[in-house]
């Protein structure tokens, strides 16, 4: 920096005073709760902001209950732990067998057990 102009050190301190402002923010938003649950915001060089939204506790977020009988692919993708290869059996077993007369009778698809179904059984419907 022996050279450099008025300029060049402006942009220097600029870009250090940026660097402090990111790092402080970070630190200061680390755990941040919101609402119940916690955000992680993390500040890798100039790209501030949230990157991971994590859940401390379902209770705390409504969802929407799905119909079983009824629900398309993208309806059955919002039950936790269910895809879109789950969701087409679902949807396959439906057409082959007709509507599920119980919650249990999921229990049939593969890929769903005991503890997959404990997760989603409160979050479907029969019709």
């Amino acid at each position: 920096m022996e050279d450099s102009s008025s300029e060049e050190r402006k942009v220097i301190v600029f870009v250090f005073a940026l660097f402090i402002f990111g790092v402080g923010i970070s630190l200061f938003n680390k755990n941040k709760v919101i609402d119940g649950a916690q955000a992680l915001l993390i500040a890798p060089q100039a790209n501030i902001g949230v990157r991971n939204y994590i859940p401390e506790n379902n209770s705390n977020l409504k969802k929407e209950l799905v119909p079983i009988n009824s629900a398309g692919l993208d309806s059955l993708c919002t039950l936790t732990g269910i895809g879109p290869i789950i969701a087409r059996r679902i949807i396959d077993y439906r057409k082959n067998n007709g509507p599920f007369k119980t919650k249990e009778e999921i229990l049939c698809i593969k890929g769903i057990g005991p503890k997959k179904f404990e997760k989603i059984k409160d979050l479907i419907l029969l019709e």
